[in-house]
């Protein structure tokens, strides 16, 4: 099924310019196409449309930073940990996982390493759908994963392989 997502401006990225009155043309999990809404549109008129306020661009990078002590000793809790802080990530728009990076948050701030070869924190990342690496720049063929954000920063919706994952409600 083709998508537009369409926003005030789409920021694509790899030092192109912004497209005012831009959409992200999405087929399926895959770009197919970056550039003026009424454009898109009209070659695609079968598409589904949905309109955000500000900018679609491509995703935050973040580490993976869970709670001191790494969610508790038991794996489920461990699980359960990393989905809340891989679900709080969608919120705020993040599309990638700083190179798979992994840690805890001390008391302090500082951050420790819990271990990425830990099964239940790999097996939710592996599961989230967040790339692992730097977001990529919006180009055709790259995997849709992008996110729409207000103009203060805010997320309105996290997009990852195609899949609406986050709305903001």
């Amino acid at each position: 099924m083709l998508s537009l997502h369409a926003a005030d401006a789409v920021e694509p990225g790899g030092g192109r310019p912004a497209v005012p009155g831009g959409a992200v043309l999405v087929d399926g999990d895959r770009i197919a196409a970056v550039g003026p809404l009424d454009e898109l549109a009209a070659a695609h008129p079968g598409a589904r449309v949905r309109r955000w306020a500000g900018t679609v661009r491509a995703g935050r990078t973040e580490a993976l930073v869970l709670p001191e002590g790494g969610g508790g000793a038991d794996p489920r809790e461990r699980g359960e940990a990393v989905r809340r802080q891989l679900h709080a990530m969608l919120r705020r728009g993040v599309t990638a996982v700083d190179g798979g990076a992994v840690g805890t948050a001390g008391a302090a701030g500082a951050v420790g390493a819990v271990g990425a070869g830990d099964g239940a924190v790999r097996s939710a990342l592996d599961r989230s759908g967040l790339l692992r690496g730097p977001a990529p720049a919006l180009v055709p063929g790259a995997r849709a994963d992008f996110a729409a954000f207000a103009p203060d920063g805010t997320c309105l919706a996290t997009v990852l392989g195609g899949r609406l994952v986050h709305r903001l409600a």
